[in-house]
Order: structure tokens, then C-alpha cells, then sequence
């Protein structure tokens, strides 16, 4: 990788190197996320999993995602699909990154500074309605693999909260990243409460990355 970090990560969630062989890596992860079961149906389903984990790791890799850490198994029972993915930081030749990250800040009111060392961590948080979007997935993942994919129940809203990180060292121009993340849940209280936990979550593993 072209930015080399060390971190710290939850033991429900693994980290996937897209400059690697990313088949083996998805084939691995579909086997820890369906249990390693031997019956027809789970097979099937490592199958459908293994092929939709390869295609989310080509497209980030195609979008310059250099590192994806990502949820491998349920939290409290329910799977999120939350996951950060690691970018270079694309500054204009000779810009100050840190005028990047003042400019981030002025133009998001809710923008959030961490603590993360000697590293600068400023956080940006959107939360959008994707509810047409999931119900669609559903529909076409239900069609091309003729499996039972659950519903989303009548009247149910999903809500995507988007996270941005701009993260590096003040004194060192060329010493930074981008950190974007996904959380997907329901919009109804105990998921949101749920949303909100993993934000922190996501914040904490980014506040322990480090250069190496």
C-alpha cells in the first residue's frame, strides 16, 4: 500500500488489503461470515456472498481504496455492513492540506475534530434515506441467485449515514488520507441508537491509526 498504517481493530471486524488477491480474501471472509456450514443452502449462500464481497472490493479498488475494514461478524446479533475504507488524500499540486480540512469544517457545521495523536482527525457525518435502493438490492439479489433473501417489511425506512475522516500530520504535507465509511440500518429508534454506537465505533479505530 502506498499508505502504510497500523490500527486497531474490534475482534467482530477484519481488514481486506485490495493491492492483494481480493478472491481469496472475499472467499475467506464469505466463509467466517456463513459459519463455515456444509449444507446445500449455506454453500449456496457462501457462493452469493463470495461473489458480492468480490465485486464491492474491485469497485473500491477501482476508486483508488487502497484498504477496507469492514464488520465480520453481527453486532449484537444484527448485521450492520458497516465498513471504513482507506483512500489517499488527493490534494491540489502544492496545496496545504490542512487548508483542505478548514475549508471541510467551514462548510459542515456538525464537523467533528478527534483525538488521534500527532495526527489531525476531522470528521464529517451525512445521513440519507436509501430505502428505494436496499428494496431494489433485495429484489435483484432474490432474482439472479434464486435464493429467499429477507424483506424489508411495508413502511420500513433504511437510512445510510455516510462518514468522511480527513486524517493527517500538520507538520508533514504528504502524511495523509482519506477514511470513508458506510453504516446501513433501519430508521426506527433501536437502530439509530445502534448507528450512533457505531459511529463512535468507527471513530475509535481511526483515532488508533498510525503511520508505519
Amino acid at each position: 500500500m502506498s499508505v502504510r498504517l497500523e490500527y486497531i481493530l474490534p475482534e467482530f471486524w477484519t481488514s481486506v488489503d485490495l493491492q492483494g488477491d481480493v478472491q481469496i480474501q472475499a472467499r475467506a471472509l464469505a466463509q467466517r461470515m456463513t459459519g463455515g456450514h456444509t449444507t446445500d443452502e449455506a454453500v449456496k449462500a457462501r457462493a452469493v456472498l463470495e461473489g458480492q464481497l468480490l465485486s464491492q472490493f474491485r469497485n473500491l479498488a477501482e476508486a483508488t481504496c487502497e484498504l477496507v475494514l469492514l464488520e465480520a461478524d453481527p453486532v449484537a446479533e444484527v448485521r450492520t455492513g458497516t465498513f471504513l475504507a482507506v483512500l489517499p488524500f488527493r490534494a491540489q499540486e502544492g496545496a496545504d492540506p490542512m487548508d483542505t480540512l478548514l475549508a471541510v469544517a467551514s462548510s459542515h457545521p456538525g464537523a467533528t475534530v478527534l483525538e488521534a495523536g500527532e495526527l489531525v482527525v476531522l470528521r464529517t457525518t451525512e445521513v440519507q434515506e436509501a430505502t428505494e435502493g436496499v428494496r431494489k438490492a433485495i429484489r435483484e439479489s432474490a432474482d439472479l441467485y434464486q435464493i429467499a433473501v429477507s424483506s424489508l417489511p411495508e413502511g420500513a425506512k433504511v437510512l445510510v449515514t455516510e462518514l468522511q475522516y480527513l486524517v493527517g500530520d500538520p507538520s508533514h504535507p504528504d502524511d495523509w488520507f482519506m477514511v470513508m465509511g458506510r453504516i446501513t440500518l433501519r430508521d426506527d429508534k433501536e437502530s439509530q441508537d445502534l448507528a450512533e454506537a457505531l459511529i463512535g465505533l468507527c471513530d475509535s479505530v481511526v483515532e488508533t491509526m498510525r503511520f508505519v
